[in-house]
C-alpha cells in the first residue's frame, strides 16, 4: 500500500486538529507530501476525516516541506 509507511505531522488548520501525512518516497529515507488531514470533533470525538491532496498547495501554507529525509 502507497500508506505503509507513512508519517504524520501534527499541525492545526482553521483551529481543528490536523496532520500533514507523508509517504515513503521513491529514495529510500525519503519522504513525500501526501495529505492534510483536517479532523472535525463532536463532543470530544472525531466526527469526521476529511483528506486534501492538493500538498503543492496547501503544504507551504502551514510552512511544511513538500519532501523530507528521515
Amino acid at each position: 500500500s502507497v500508506c505503509r509507511g507513512s508519517r504524520l505531522v501534527p499541525v492545526q488548520a482553521n483551529g481543528s486538529p490536523a496532520f500533514a501525512q507523508y509517504h515513503p518516497g521513491e529514495e529510500e529515507g525519503t519522504y513525500k507530501a501526501w495529505a492534510l488531514i483536517v479532523l472535525e470533533l463532536a463532543d470530544g470525538r472525531i466526527s469526521a476525516w476529511n483528506s486534501f491532496l492538493d500538498t503543492a498547495t496547501l503544504f507551504p501554507l502551514f510552512g511544511l516541506p513538500l519532501r523530507f529525509d528521515a
